[in-house]
């Protein structure tokens, strides 16, 4: 399991809400978010509509404005991507996905989040999460890159307890004095 993660920042040419949006239509892709069985795994947290992406960018807007700090250098949201290796694709079935993106989004914020799956023909099964910069307390979601570092190595001790055949398949090495079987 590959973990990633980009900060977007307000800029000049591009403001709060259409940066916002853009993020949240990229992830809520028609042509991406369907299985075979034509089923999407779309998680939502602390957002209310299903998929209306300009009510969901108002939201994210919304909960940005309470912030109580200013930074002309701020970010506005997150972009998480948490991808599989292919081998594993076997193994993931909408239910685990559904369990694995909740999970992640538990553990990870508590702050207004979107996260979508992708079934991108020729691509392992990813799911992009959009996570507000601020959370619903108004302090900032930002974590400290030791933190994220054990949040990963937490996540992955939760895919191997509860999706061993998951883990075995797309293990990757995150602490090399830790390493898996």
């Amino acid at each position: 399991m590959i973990i990633k993660s980009i900060s977007h920042k307000e800029s000049k040419k591009m403001g709060k809400r259409a940066k916002m949006s853009k993020l949240l239509h990229y992830i809520h892709d028609d042509q991406k978010m369907f299985d075979e069985n034509n089923q999407s795994c779309i998680v939502k947290r602390y957002l209310s509509g299903y998929g209306d992406i300009d009510q969901w960018t108002n939201q994210f807007v919304q909960n940005d404005d309470r912030r109580t700090f200013e930074n002309s250098n701020r970010v506005i949201i997150r972009h998480e991507i948490v991808s599989f290796s292919p081998e594993a694709t076997r193994y993931i079935t909408r239910d685990v996905l559904m369990d694995l993106v909740k999970e992640y989004l538990k553990r990870r914020t508590d702050s207004p989040a979107l996260a979508v799956a992708h079934f991108e023909k020729g691509k392992p099964i990813h799911f992009h999460c959009a996570i507000a910069a601020v959370g619903i307390d108004t302090k900032s979601t930002r974590i400290t890159t030791k933190e994220f570092r054990e949040f990963k190595l937490n996540m992955e001790k939760y895919v191997i307890e509860h999706y061993p055949d998951i883990h075995r398949t797309s293990y990757i090495e995150h602490n090399p004095h830790n390493r898996a079987p």
